[in-house]
């Protein structure tokens, strides 16, 4: 079975949980997003966890009968296999990814340490992508910063990235019996913490109890 891991989201998806169903029922719109976008005090001071998120939304699409007719489409703290497969088992159609990316495409290399340093940053704690000083020369404009960026390996590295990502969650998906990662259901997932065990809408490890339900 999988674990649970928290992390945050924008205070937005309180709002797109809500109202953004009925606008995509009356525009005919086929998807929504949920994302949870950087550092900043508003997100981290009102957001709430993608893990009571994503429950909430499914649930907001179910009463409406648009689950699975919309495509509810999860980013924000995708990084691994199991980040995907747990988003797919909450009621996610589908994820994105960004930050993950850069990574692989060579962003944050301690190769480029100092000069992380001026910035006032560090070799991956890095995300002021949209200054244009991106050292690693990913997210820029700047002809010298961006001639650091080889095209061909960044991309070769990603692919690689992508690959060992969809292996990830094939291969949880396949130890939860499931021949598809759309197969996945919140019944694949337990909580380790009471907290997540809430949130989520599961049952904490080794119990039948799920915290307020």
């Amino acid at each position: 079975m999988l674990t649970i891991r928290a992390g945050a989201l924008a205070a937005a998806l309180v709002v797109a949980t809500t109202v953004i169903p009925v606008l995509l029922e009356f525009l005919g719109a086929r998807s929504i997003g949920l994302t949870y976008q950087g550092r900043y005090t508003l997100p981290l001071a009102v957001g709430i966890p993608v893990l009571a998120a994503i429950p909430q939304a499914v649930q907001a699409l179910a009463e409406l009968g648009l689950h699975r007719k919309v495509q509810l489409i999860v980013s924000g703290g995708i990084r691994t296999g199991a980040d995907v497969a747990k988003a797919m088992a909450l009621g996610a159609d589908a994820v994105s990814i960004g930050t993950a990316a850069l990574i692989a495409l060579g962003d944050n290399h301690p190769r480029y340490a100092a000069q992380y340093e001026q910035l006032g940053s560090a070799a991956g704690f890095y995300d002021d992508y949209q200054d244009g000083r991106d050292p690693a020369g990913i997210t820029t404009q700047d002809p010298s910063l961006a001639a650091r960026l080889d095209p061909v390996e960044g991309g070769r590295r990603v692919a690689n990235y992508l690959r060992v990502l969809t292996m990830e969650a094939q291969t949880i998906a396949r130890a939860c019996g499931k021949a598809h990662l759309q197969h996945l259901e919140p019944e694949d997932l337990v909580a380790l913490t009471i907290e997540s065990a809430a949130m989520a809408r599961v049952p904490l490890a080794g119990t039948s109890w799920i915290p307020g339900w």
